[in-house]
């Protein structure tokens, strides 16, 4: 998830044209992870974290990622709709 948050899967050698085996490798294997993940949480965004709706549930949900940010991170909201 990190590789792919950080935009590490677009990243190509100096002078090259296609990306080295290692990104597409890990980019290939986001994407059969992320497919996975889509079976058990349809339209999941790994942007954001998954919420909790009662404490009594945190043993019952099948899968739960948190999307973690420094203190002195700040939305600019002049960057999105």
């Amino acid at each position: 998830m990190q590789f792919r948050l950080n935009n590490f899967h677009k990243i190509k050698p100096d002078g090259k044209r296609i990306r080295a085996n290692k990104t597409r490798a890990k980019d290939d294997l986001y994407k059969y992870i992320y497919s996975k993940i889509c079976e058990i949480k349809p339209n999941f965004n790994i942007g954001i974290s998954t919420g909790r709706e009662l404490e009594s549930d945190n043993w019952n949900h099948s899968y739960r990622h948190w999307c973690f940010t420094p203190k002195e991170f700040e939305i600019d909201n002049t960057k999105y709709k």
